[in-house]
């Protein structure tokens, strides 16, 4: 199906550039001769007819493509496309620090390992002071999942990538060493439980970080009592395709990955802490 959609998505593309071009072209000559205003005329039906193949390329991939890759790697499950988390149910984790501009969407929801799951992307964004106007910056594109995976450790543990300044939950004499020095030199670890971090990373869970993180190099993972939250700063937007760029199969490589770099972190915590 794939094939199919790009061969559509780059006829839509000509038909576009084809009737920007007579449409120019038909907007000059007019000047010189009337009956040019027809050719404007076609040019824009042209024009209109592409962007309509290429909406309908969108909504294949929004509503076949993504469902099917869904239904593969995670089983039965719920799209739905214009929905996404809530700032609060994202912030509540205390997995990511708040931010000016919030976006969600693509949720998906259903069960993982016998764990009700809830999974969107979402999009963080701050302002920057400029000489002539703030700009909006993005400081978080990523998919963002809460598994409801209760624990049996004592407190929270926050896993955060090394240096990274999007947590802000916990202050310093928080941060603890671990029994792992390749997740020391990789993540900072919080927790306000020193025994509950021993136990956790005497579990494949450590294993399982170190796999994921070789791909993905901002990675989170808080595991709290009630649920457990992922987010992979990724910086793609892996719903979304642009008109005269390529799309090819790595658009759904990249969702693939993702997905199975969630599924290996809970994994690691199904049977250990939870």
């Amino acid at each position: 199906m794939i094939k199919q959609i790009v061969k559509k998505k780059y006829l839509a593309e000509i038909l576009v550039l084809v009737g920007i071009l007579i449409t120019i072209g038909s907007a000059v000559m007019f000047y010189f001769e009337p009956y040019f205003y027809f050719g404007f005329l076609s040019g824009l039906l042209i024009t209109i007819i592409g962007k309509s193949i290429y909406n309908s390329v969108r909504r294949n991939i929004k509503e076949d493509i993504v469902p099917q890759l869904y239904r593969e790697h995670l089983g039965s499950s719920l799209y739905r496309p214009s929905e996404g988390f809530s700032q609060s149910e994202v912030y509540n984790s205390h997995l990511l620090k708040t931010h000016e501009r919030f976006i969600s969407e693509d949720l998906i929801s259903g069960e993982l390992y016998n764990r009700k799951y809830k999974m969107s992307e979402i999009f963080l964004y701050d302002t920057l002071a400029n000489f002539k106007k703030p700009i909006s910056s993005i400081v978080f594109s990523g998919l963002f999942i809460q598994v409801n995976l209760e624990s049996r450790l004592p407190d929270s543990v926050y896993v955060i990538p090394k240096g990274s300044e999007q947590f802000d939950y916990l202050p310093l004499k928080n941060k603890r060493v671990t029994s792992n020095d390749l997740i020391d030199s990789t993540f900072d670890v919080y927790s306000r439980d020193k025994s509950g971090v021993e136990k956790l990373f005497k579990t494949p869970f450590s294993e399982a970080l170190i796999q994921v993180n070789e791909k993905y190099k901002k990675l989170f993972v808080a595991v709290k009592k009630h649920a457990t939250y992922i987010a992979i700063d990724s910086r793609k937007e892996l719903f979304t395709i642009r008109m005269f760029r390529p799309l090819n199969k790595q658009f759904l490589d990249d969702l693939t990955n993702e997905i199975e770099a969630i599924k290996t972190i809970i994994h690691s915590l199904v049977a250990d802490i939870g």
